[in-house]
């Protein structure tokens, strides 16, 4: 495999890249600086990203991203069962016909796994994680739980041999409507500091306890005149 990473890098360039990243924001922000990383090694090649719902609007206008594959299996987990193959089957046909070189995949769950396998892309890489090397061509070996995710994810490339030139993170959003208004009506233009808590996550285990942020943001106020703004998405407000 190294001789055939050395010709990747020297003789024959991917062309077209598929970055592979489902479930939470956070986890797909911590996956950006692998796309600037190949957008260095590769800048001729158009880089196209799969993620699922709720963080396809980040990457919409990301200036190294060509296209956002959205993968709303969940959605179609509620349709009648020939429905749900034949939106999976015409998903798999839309990533076959990009006619990938390289597909990365940075989730390693069994449906990515399967997806990096059925695009026919002559180099797919993944992690070693259980059976699901078997859609890899190209296997990954992780160094440990303990690793920051950023430096987790530029493994892939490292196996690779591309250089990591940064670890910056990188997300394009535009302001919306929505937020200048709440912006204008709350008098936050001329006030600074404004900070923002996102108190909730997925999973309990990454929550820190609401009455820590509340304590956090008195001190914030008091000792920083700081505006504090409480962040939350659906079922999550009590």
């Amino acid at each position: 495999m190294k001789n055939r990473t050395n010709s990747l890098h020297m003789n024959n360039p991917p062309q077209k890249i598929l970055v592979m990243r489902l479930r939470g924001i956070g986890d797909v922000i911590l996956s950006t600086p692998v796309l600037d990383n190949l957008h260095r090694a590769f800048p001729a090649a158009e880089i196209d990203y799969l993620t699922e719902p709720p963080s396809a609007p980040l990457l919409q206008n990301h200036p190294l991203i060509n296209r956002v594959h959205v993968l709303a299996h969940r959605s179609w987990q509620k349709l009648p069962w020939r429905e749900q193959l034949r939106a999976n089957w015409n998903f798999i046909r839309e990533l076959r016909a990009q006619k990938y070189d390289m597909v990365i995949d940075l989730f390693g769950n069994p449906r990515t796994a399967l997806l990096t396998y059925l695009t026919r892309a002559p180099l797919r890489i993944g992690f070693r994680f259980r059976v699901r090397r078997f859609a890899y061509n190209r296997v990954v070996i992780p160094r440990g739980d303990q690793l920051h995710a950023v430096e987790f994810n530029l493994d892939v490339l490292r196996a690779l041999h591309i250089p990591i030139v940064t670890t910056q993170l990188n997300v394009v959003v535009e302001p919306s409507e929505t937020v200048e208004t709440f912006w204008r009506e709350h008098s936050l233009e001329s006030h600074a500091p404004v900070i923002a808590f996102n108190a909730f996550g997925g999973w309990y285990t990454k929550r820190w306890p609401l009455a820590a942020f509340a304590e956090l943001g008195d001190r914030l106020q008091r000792e920083l005149n700081a505006k504090v703004i409480l962040l939350w998405g659906p079922n999550e407000w009590e």
